[in-house]
Order: structure tokens, then sequence, then C-alpha cells
């Protein structure tokens, strides 16, 4: 369940993506090459970590080359990291943006 704005509680359909779901979906956002998507997962953790990017993220973390960011999140930052990719969500489809020329 969730709280809507009036107060009133709405229950909603909790959806589990792989990865590679999570890739599909950001391709159909306009983000077509391997490079895009980099720049995309990049300004998205500089969003999420105060303007730190992947690089800065791993030195501070200490993370190896091979680790992934997402599989060394606590709780709290795996669910800020949903919240900003629900609500980049929430604005590509509210703008109708198919492009990123569009943003």
């Amino acid at each position: 369940m969730v709280q809507l704005g009036s107060g009133a509680e709405r229950e909603i359909e909790d959806i589990v993506l792989s990865r590679y779901a999570c890739y599909l979906v950001v391709q159909n956002a306009g983000v077509e090459t391997p490079f895009d998507y980099a720049i995309f997962k990049n300004y998205g953790y500089k969003g999420l970590y105060g303007g730190l990017g992947q690089k800065e993220i791993h030195a501070k973390k200490g993370l190896k080359k091979s680790h992934k960011i997402l599989d060394h999140m606590r709780s709290n930052e795996a669910a800020a990291n949903l919240f900003r990719a629900t609500q980049t969500d929430e604005k590509l489809r509210r703008e109708n943006i198919s492009t990123k020329s569009e943003v």
C-alpha cells in the first residue's frame, strides 16, 4: 500500500526487474549507445551521491574496478536509487520524452 497526497491509501503492483530489463527501459528512453547509457547512469549517481560520479563512488567505497556499485549499496542507498529511477521514468512519461535531444 502507498499513501496518496490526499491521505488515502492505494495498493500498487510491485514489479522486480532484472538489471538487463532496466537496461532495456533506459534504451527505450532515447539512450541508444553504450556511451549514452554510461553518461545516463553516471548522472544518476551524481544526483544520488551529491555530485560524485562512478569513479569517485568506487574510490569512496573502496570498491575494485570489477565491483558494481548497485551490488554494494546499503538499504537506504538502494531505496534512494529506486526513487531516483522512478522519478526519472515518471518525468519521461509525463513529458512524453522519447529522445535525448528532448531532455
